[in-house]
């Protein structure tokens, strides 16, 4: 039976996932553990979520927790040291009035709030007891590294396909056969206008995130904000950049970056993505591309 390309898409966690697998045959029930799993995972991180773990524990303070929960939250912690505290999941757009779904926002009165207590030191966990504890005032929020997470999550269950690649609304992650000049290949999107492309990158075996603060962003009382939050003014980031993207072999690190870019701005970004070696572009609000010069060999205009 010859190969071909099957196709699953669901809109899950508030986005679209797209799966394409190179298979002789339907992998139907791959996909349907899949659509299982992302369900899972939304149970257990949602803030929206009332009785999810991450709800309950925002809530109550002090939880008794998944161990898929420990190992996200730790994940988390290793992040947030490598990026000097800039990536960190109680820096919660939920003091900047995103307290809801991003589809429900329109509905709501939106007001923002003080600031809560961001040391994510502070967090406790015992992992014999698998108790997670927090400080009075500490709200998780985990939507900054999730997806590039959960896309490597879905790449790997389905890694004994030919070629995979998993789409989790921007957070992509392929996998496959070394098929010589052939290459998966990616479009560089327009911030402004979607329907048109800037480029193309053609990552192997990797995974590739691209955030922007175009799409989810509002207003209150005349104020703009959009949901990446900068933890050094306790603010929106208000620079000249409109996405970044990434290139990096762990999806859940490849998502952290790429927003950490978004933070720096493109001259301290640039910095820091050729100091530590990362693939990396920047799309600026007059539509300049400005690059490392690793993502080089991954990108063509």
């Amino acid at each position: 039976m010859s190969k071909q390309e099957f196709i699953y898409s669901k809109n899950i966690m508030g986005t679209e996932l797209d799966v394409s697998v190179i298979a002789e045959e339907n992998p139907e029930v791959k996909f349907v553990y899949i659509e299982y799993l992302m369900q899972r995972y939304e149970d257990m991180f949602s803030r929206f979520k009332k009785n999810s773990e991450v709800g309950r524990l925002n809530v109550e303070k002090e939880s008794i927790v998944s161990l898929e929960f420990i190992k996200v939250l730790k994940m988390a912690k290793e992040i947030y040291t490598f990026t000097e505290g800039l990536i960190n999941p109680l820096c919660t757009p939920k003091y900047l009035g995103y307290e809801y779904s991003f589809q429900e926002l329109k509905d709501h009165n939106l007001q923002t709030e003080i600031f809560g207590d961001t040391r994510l030191e502070e967090i406790e966990i015992d992992e014999k007891t698998r108790r997670v504890r927090l400080k009075e005032d500490q709200n998780l929020d985990f939507g900054g590294i999730l997806k590039g997470y959960l896309a490597e999550l879905v790449s790997n269950y389905l890694s004994d396909f030919d070629g995979v690649i998993v789409n989790l609304g921007g957070d992509i992650f392929c996998k496959g056969l070394d098929l010589g000049d052939k290459k998966f290949a990616f479009a560089l999107l327009n911030p402004l206008d979607p329907e048109k492309s800037l480029g193309t990158f053609t990552p192997f075996n990797q995974a590739l995130t691209t955030s922007s603060v175009v799409r989810r962003s509002w207003e209150i009382g005349g104020e703009k904000f959009n949901h990446i939050v900068d933890p050094r003014t306790k603010k929106s980031v208000s620079n000249n950049v409109l996405s970044v993207s990434v290139i990096f072999d762990q999806g859940i690190y490849a998502d952290a970056l790429a927003k950490l870019g978004l933070i720096l701005g493109v001259e301290e970004g640039l910095n820091y993505y050729e100091k530590n070696n990362i693939p990396a572009l920047f799309v600026l609000d007059n539509l300049e591309i400005v690059r490392t010069s690793q993502m080089n060999k991954y990108f063509l205009l």
